[in-house]
């Protein structure tokens, strides 16, 4: 995290993920900590944290609503991550850790979309719709 003393523009977000510092965010910067800075670009962690850190400099910037919460962060980089589709059929039945890698993102990150989509998911939805979403996530 030596990198990170350095980065000080006037307003900087602290951005937590499971319980650690893992970067810093302003309106023009973003810091990554050095396990992230060091991952493959694609790496599920690394890449949701960088959404986060897009979501603290949208808020920096007044483009979005704040304060800045790492609830609506982590919210903000499901939404633009996890298709809709994905998430919207809780009931569907495929492999977490599976569709999760393929989307590139943490698993329990996709758990958590699935979660909040069985909150706000209409009843009734078809099965047939389930059973397209479950041919297009099979191997």
């Amino acid at each position: 995290m030596s990198r990170m003393r350095d980065a000080a523009p006037s307003h900087v977000q602290a951005i937590r993920y499971r319980g650690r510092l893992v970067a810093l965010a302003s309106a023009t910067h973003v810091v990554l900590a050095d396990h992230l800075a060091a991952a493959h670009p694609h790496d599920p962690e690394r890449t949701f944290v960088v959404f986060m850190c897009l979501y603290a400099r949208d808020v920096a910037r007044g483009v979005l609503p704040g304060p800045y919460t790492v609830e609506e962060a982590r919210r903000y980089a499901r939404a633009a991550l996890i298709p809709h589709d994905v998430a919207a059929h809780p009931t569907a039945r495929f492999d977490v850790v599976r569709t999760a890698a393929k989307l590139g993102v943490p698993a329990e990150e996709l758990r958590a979309a699935r979660r909040e989509a069985a909150l706000t998911c209409r009843p009734g939805r078809s099965r047939r719709a389930a059973q397209r979403l479950h041919k297009r996530l099979a191997w």
